[in-house]
């Protein structure tokens, strides 16, 4: 059986990953998408949980940062100002509506 932090990891690895490429596609399709605010946050949440299974000696490494430097930042500590599922559900909503 595999080591379930080493699963984790490969899992993480592959959603930063897609989040990367979700938020290349999103930013060539329209500069001003709010889903490119949700790629965002999804790219600084897999470097999160990189950075602590990887991190060695309880020395945890700093996150990897995959944001588009012209857009506004906010503390890393704050917390959203919507939940990421109501904010899913609308984004899905306002798409089916389209």
């Amino acid at each position: 059986m595999a080591n379930p932090d080493a699963v984790v990891l490969q899992l993480m690895t592959m959603g930063l990953q897609s989040a990367a490429q979700l938020e290349n596609l999103l930013r060539a399709a329209s500069p001003a998408s709010p889903h490119r605010e949700l790629a965002a946050e999804i790219l600084r949440c897999c470097g999160r949980v990189i950075a602590a299974l990887t991190a060695s000696g309880g020395k945890k490494r700093k996150a990897v940062q995959h944001e588009d430097p012209a857009a506004p930042t906010a503390p890393a500590c704050s917390p959203p100002a919507m939940p990421l599922r109501k904010r899913l559900a609308q984004s899905f909503g306002k798409m089916e509506n389209q």
